[in-house]
């Protein structure tokens, strides 16, 4: 079974979901907690459209993938990312002191289960 906590990072809360042996944090959750922006998932279109390297946009499709996570109102799929696709997603946010933290708190944050 799935089990879901809440982690926090800079004051924003993170959820992060056990699926495969890993955790699984919601992209929106991470652009909310790094950018501070309202509009999460405007976010992350317009941080794929400034991507313009083919490669790349093959790399992001397979970042995020539709993760049942607990909400307080019950399971809801969320676009998420393992470790190793949040790295690689983090580094196309323009908020480079913000990354670093984030970095470091998850290095910190991924190990408990």
């Amino acid at each position: 079974m799935e089990q879901t906590k809440i982690a926090i990072f800079n004051g924003g809360k993170i959820r992060k979901t056990w699926h495969k042996g890993e955790w699984w944090y919601p992209l929106k959750d991470v652009a909310t907690a790094i950018t501070e922006t309202s509009d999460p998932k405007g976010y992350n279109k317009d941080l794929r459209a400034r991507t313009r390297n083919m490669e790349l946009l093959r790399q992001w499709k397979k970042i995020g993938i539709p993760v049942t996570t607990q909400t307080k109102r019950g399971p809801k799929k969320f676009n998420c990312a393992n470790v190793a696709g949040l790295l690689f997603y983090v580094e196309f946010i323009p908020r480079k002191e913000k990354v670093k933290e984030f970095k470091n708190w998850l290095a910190k944050n991924s190990k408990e289960k």
